[in-house]
């Protein structure tokens, strides 16, 4: 097709060219040979650079004529068609080249552009091909005018991005997966720029904040931070600025209402390298994956504090922990656990052997029993035991532990601690003691009370027995056949008498005759009746020390002392022969020692003197020596009385102390600790047993509760010439006493009475006559019963039961 030569005037729009609205003028659009060779060879340079340029272009080139055929394309284009030649094209329509709907959308552009003369500048078209392929082009169209200005056609470039269209695919789809997964996302994800000011929050991040994304926006992450923690991650980020390496850090936000929560940030730059390779890139911003570790820390606090509990609580306890993994064997013990058994340093290693072997012979059998039998079980073990630490100290622990579960789940994690409870140990002993001498001291108290009541009665009524024998033989001479009868009954009498006065010395209520005694001496002046006291197969052997100091004491009752004990240590040697050995000396007891001796009770720690009566006898077994001190309690055929408890009675009412030890088969051993004299002690005279015949005068006045004793002593008293009147208690002593003072010489006045007590009753009679003589009549010892009176003018004592000679001996000292 030959176009005959006119000028045209295409208008580049811009699409091409830098040069807008450059005209370029053409002697013809495709000329023939003959026009060529007319043209000369300067338009033959013009179109062959013209076709060079738009052939050498990757972009898509076209023309088209007013009716939208094409009429030039370039290479690209011609490739873009699957064509060989260029000229393939022309006339030909879209319509030959892409589908239906493609092509009319086409249409309808470029007849716009053809008919208003504007252009349509960088239209994005998404292309449908035949054959399915879709492409995307940028496309440019502008009219092409001709010398007139007038529109003959137009002019398109398209250039291909279906890349790039792939590529913003691929981003929006990348950014809304991004989005996706940010949102859903339960860790705070935050992005910054290089500024660390924030350009994104997600959701989470956005509760972690307790603030909104609009809140959010353009803020710095220090908003949000807690002030104790911000100069600590302040710090960090300058840091990691000059690193531009990953960070993690730990910090604390602060919400609106002052709730704290704990954070995790695990972050890193966002590096980019604006220049050529080896340039150093650039930090453009930062992102970060935030999480919530409240729960965390609240439970590493909460674990901090049960081990500083625990640990506080062992220290407390003075317990040493210790954990055992029965799978791998592997173990852990704490310094303190060590120490219980003697070591200063930390074990490498302990194991149950170890253990064991630090337990004592005798708790080992039994605490390895324990330990497996609660191993096999599955169950806690508890037990106490000895051990022998490092140093060769023996020492009480306390055990306990319990199974639990390992990693794999089976119970085989053993935990435990152990205890030093030798000072608990200790305590229980000496409280044991103390509950066992303290219940030694009610039943001594008890029976004791129960023998003084029993001796005081059973002296009242030997009061007239032994009174009214010793009246008769007083009467009757000597030759009369009565006489044997009566010193019998006198004989009985005074037997019945004795064993009152056991009673009494149990009860600590014995009559005593006191003065400083040297114990030496006494033991010395008892040799010979203790020789003869013994078994013939006995050896007794003496160690006495000299120069003893004295003790305040009642002789006789010491006496009994040594000889109820060398008796009971012969009987315990028996035939077979053995030896006692008595020894005396001095020692200063302190309160630990007198802590661990009879009766329990508070003793004053100083100098004593001490008599140690031990046998090679056959010895006690612990349940008889528990029971050696109950009134008459014996081991042999027939009883022989209070024996030991009247003894242990003589000590306490001494204000002594007894210690005992005994073992089966290597006999016995008594201690007797009496407390030293004070300097200046005068000894009491021992009373009088007979004197010369004496008669009174006079009225005495007899207070007594019991009829028989009134009776008795009114008879006694007759005897002797005086007259005698009697009260049954205090009341009706003194409304006797009242009326007829002057004529009354004497008041004979009971301790123990109803109503009105000896002592009130002597309190009265003062009030009524200062100088009244009253002798004071009781079954208790004259130390005891006299204290509570002194000071109160007593004229005398007189125990009963009493003869007709003792009260007339008391009579005549009190008014001859």
């Amino acid at each position: 097709m030959i176009l005959k030569t006119e000028k045209l005037e295409v208008w580049n729009g811009g699409c091409y060219s830098c040069c807008a609205n450059a005209r370029i003028t053409r002697t013809e659009m495709f000329p023939s040979k003959n026009a060529l060779a007319q043209d000369g060879q300067s338009d033959i340079l013009r179109r062959n650079l013209l076709d060079d340029l738009l052939n050498a272009s990757p972009d898509h080139i076209y023309f088209k004529d007013l009716a939208s055929r094409f009429i030039k394309i370039n290479g690209a284009m011609a490739r873009l068609f699957g064509l060989k030649n260029p000229c393939e094209a022309i006339g030909r329509t879209d319509a030959d080249f892409f589908t239906e709907e493609h092509a009319k959308a086409t249409l309808e552009d470029e007849k716009r552009v053809m008919r208003t003369g504007e252009p349509l500048i960088g239209k994005e078209e998404r292309e449908t091909w035949p054959d399915g392929r879709v492409t995307w082009v940028s496309t440019s169209k502008s009219a092409m005018r001709d010398g007139a200005g007038n529109i003959i056609g137009m002019v398109g470039i398209s250039r291909d991005i279906t890349e790039r269209k792939r590529m913003e695919q691929l981003l929006q789809e990348s950014e809304a997966l991004f989005r996706t997964i940010s949102e859903a996302s339960p860790l705070g994800i935050i992005l910054t720029d290089e500024n660390a000011n924030t350009i994104y929050a997600n959701v989470a991040q956005q509760r972690l904040c307790d603030r909104t994304a609009e809140e959010l926006a353009g803020t710095s992450w220090r908003d949000a931070i807690h002030p104790k923690d911000r100069a600590r991650v302040i710090q960090e980020w300058e840091e990691i600025k000059k690193t531009k390496r990953h960070f993690r850090s730990e910090r604390r936000y602060v919400h609106k209402d002052g709730k704290i929560v704990w954070v995790s940030l695990v972050g890193a730059p966002i590096l980019r390298n604006d220049g050529g390779e080896g340039e150093e890139s650039v930090v453009r911003g930062y992102v970060g994956m935030v999480e919530d570790i409240t729960e965390h820390k609240e439970a590493e606090r909460n674990l901090l504090l049960s081990e500083e509990r625990m640990e506080l609580a062992m220290e407390l306890l003075e317990a040493g922990e210790w954990e055992l993994n029965l799978e791998d064997h592997t173990t852990h013990h704490s310094l303190r656990h060590d120490r219980i058994f003697g070591y200063d340093t930390l074990l490498p290693e302990w194991t149950y052997e170890i253990f064991l072997e630090h337990v004592i012979p005798e708790d080992r059998a039994r605490v390895d029993v324990d330990f497996r039998a609660a191993l096999a079980a599955h169950g806690d073990w508890n037990f106490e035991c000895q051990i022998r630490r490092r140093d060769g100290v023996t020492r009480w622990i306390h055990a306990a532990g319990r199974h639990y579960p390992s990693e794999s789940g089976k119970m085989n994690r053993l935990v435990g601690f152990v205890r030093d409870v030798t000072a608990r140990r200790q305590a229980e002993e000496e409280r044991r003691k103390i509950e066992t001498k303290l219940l030694e001291t009610q039943k001594l108290e008890s029976l004791g009370v129960l023998a003084g009541g029993i001796a005081h009665d059973f002296n009242n009524l030997l009061m007239g027995v032994i009174g009214y024998t010793s009246l008769a033989r007083a009467e009757i001479p000597d030759n009369s056949p009565l006489v044997h009868c009566l010193e019998q009954i006198d004989a009985s009498s005074m037997r019945a008498a004795d064993l009152c006065k056991q009673m009494l010395a149990y009860a600590g209520k014995g009559r005593f005759d006191l003065q400083n005694i040297n114990l030496t001496d006494l033991v010395v002046e008892t040799t010979r009746l203790l020789q003869i006291s013994v078994d013939k197969d006995v050896t007794l052997k003496f160690d006495l020390a000299s120069g003893l100091p004295a003790t305040y004491a009642d002789a006789t009752q010491l006496r009994q002392i040594v000889m109820n004990l060398v008796i009971n240590a012969s009987e315990a040697i028996g035939k077979k022969g053995g030896v006692i050995s008595i020894t005396t000396g001095s020692l200063h007891a302190d309160a630990s020692y007198l802590a661990d001796t009879l009766p329990a009770r508070e003793l004053t720690e100083g100098d004593y003197v001490y008599l140690e009566i031990s046998d090679t006898g056959c010895g006690m077994p612990p349940e008889t020596l528990a029971k050696i001190f109950d009134p008459f309690f014996t081991t042999k055929f027939a009883g022989r009385g209070l024996g030991l408890a009247a003894v242990l009675g003589i000590v306490r009412s001494h204000k002594g102390s007894l210690k005992v030890s005994s073992e089966p088969g290597k006999g016995t051993t008594f201690n007797v600790l009496l407390p030293c004299a004070k300097e200046g002690a005068t000894p009491q005279k021992a009373a009088a047993n007979e004197v010369e015949a004496w008669r009174g005068s006079g009225t005495v006045l007899v207070v007594d509760d019991e009829p028989i004793v009134r009776k008795t002593a009114m008879k006694m008293l007759e005897s002797m010439g005086f007259r005698a009147i009697a009260a049954k208690d205090g009341q009706e002593a003194i409304e006797l006493y009242g009326g007829q003072a002057e004529k009354i010489r004497a008041v004979l006045l009971d301790l123990t009475m109803p109503r009105m007590d000896g002592e009130r009753t002597l309190r009265e009679l003062r009030l009524l006559r200062p100088n009244v003589p009253v002798l004071l009549m009781s079954g208790f010892n004259e130390h005891e019963t006299t204290r509570q009176f002194v000071g109160k003018g007593l004229a005398g004592f007189l125990q009963k039961p009493f003869k007709f000679e003792n009260l007339r001996a008391r009579m005549k000292e009190m008014l001859g």
